[in-house]
């Protein structure tokens, strides 16, 4: 009896598993570019919307005037008019 051997051919890589990885990697460079702008687009707050406000705020207020000077203090104390009378001397007690 004699003995065959049989060899198969070495695997052909197609290219479909490189192709799929190229792919994922695309999808993942994509992903974080993404995820990027928008998490700068939060910080720069171009989604707060429109902060045009108009606030007017005056920096420079009239100035206050102050009350006429006199030529000098001047204090004036109404004293309630009191009328008090010296105690009168009391009688000598009489003698006996």
């Amino acid at each position: 009896m004699s003995q065959i051997n049989v060899n198969s051919a070495p695997p052909v890589d197609e290219g479909g598993r490189t192709a799929g990885a190229g792919a994922t990697m695309l999808a993942v460079v994509l992903a974080v570019a993404v995820a990027l702008v928008v998490i700068w687009l939060l910080f720069s707050g171009l989604f707060s919307g429109p902060t045009s406000s108009t606030t007017n705020v005056n920096v420079n207020p009239p100035a206050q005037q102050a009350p006429a000077q006199k030529d000098g203090p001047s204090v004036n104390i109404n004293v309630p008019k009191m009328d008090v009378q010296a105690p009168s001397q009391p009688a000598a007690p009489a003698k006996p």
